[in-house]
């Protein structure tokens, strides 16, 4: 069953986002949608306590209480399991429409999920490029050309991700749409490759994946606190009363 979007499960995440209390360079919802989705298309399990910290620009968060840093780490993690979902179906559900326009104020949410997703690949790239060295290309068609096809999607990536320094570089207004229109399929093709390394490393090279350790605090999905219930932040009094 493919995975939908059900933005409540991870909207405490994003009010976070959005408000004042959000560390200035945090990651916006669009970009962190993109994010997201190449951290759920590298060729390792990355885990939460490795990519976490950038989506609110590095900096150390600082939660009201215990009950708010898991309602957004628990906000976080679903994000990331819809993604995960995703890539595993071969799916590619984006939350805008996807067209070029002159005017950036009209592209700027696919411009921002498209440098969200760069900066995922980049948490990963040196293990992509191991990996596109490890894998027997010479050997099996399937890895055929593989070291190509990455390259051209990062550079249709990239160009969704800047689109007037991409004209700066050469590329016409008509190279520039067509890599916003087929960002679907630039993004399923990674995702395809992904996959493909992945299983590989884990028949052959293993100890890969034991470099990432999570050395994030646990996060426990808890019920949700009556009103009348006492707080889960410790202070003894009513939930009502307190942090609900």
């Amino acid at each position: 069953m493919v995975a939908a979007r059900d933005e409540q499960q991870w909207q405490p995440l994003i009010d976070y986002l959005h408000s004042e209390l959000s560390p200035e360079h945090s990651m916006d919802s669009h970009q962190l949608d993109g994010y997201l989705r190449a951290i759920a298309s590298a060729p390792v399990e990355l885990p939460l306590s490795y990519y976490s910290e950038l989506v609110f620009g590095e900096s150390k968060v600082r939660f009201n209480n215990e009950g708010q840093r898991q309602d957004l780490m628990e906000s976080l993690v679903a994000f990331s399991h819809f993604h995960q979902e995703q890539v595993r179906s071969g799916e590619c559900e984006l939350p805008f429409t996807i067209e070029y326009s002159a005017q950036k104020h009209d592209r700027i949410e696919v411009e921002q999920w498209a440098r969200g997703y760069m900066q995922g690949y980049i948490l990963a790239e040196k293990e992509w490029n191991e990996l596109l060295a490890l894998c027997p290309t010479s050997t099996s068609e399937q890895y055929q050309d593989s070291e190509e096809q990455i390259d051209d999607n990062l550079l249709a990536l990239s160009t969704v991700a800047d689109a007037d320094f991409a004209f700066t570089e050469g590329r016409s207004e008509h190279e520039v749409a067509e890599c916003f229109r087929s960002l679907p399929d630039t993004v399923r093709s990674l995702a395809e490759l992904g996959l493909m390394l992945k299983a590989w490393m884990m028949e052959h090279k293993p100890e890969l994946q034991a470099r990432f350790v999570d050395t994030s605090c646990p996060v426990v999905v808890a019920p949700k606190l009556g009103r009348n219930d006492p707080c889960s932040c410790g202070s003894g009094r009513k939930y009502k009363k307190c942090c609900g």
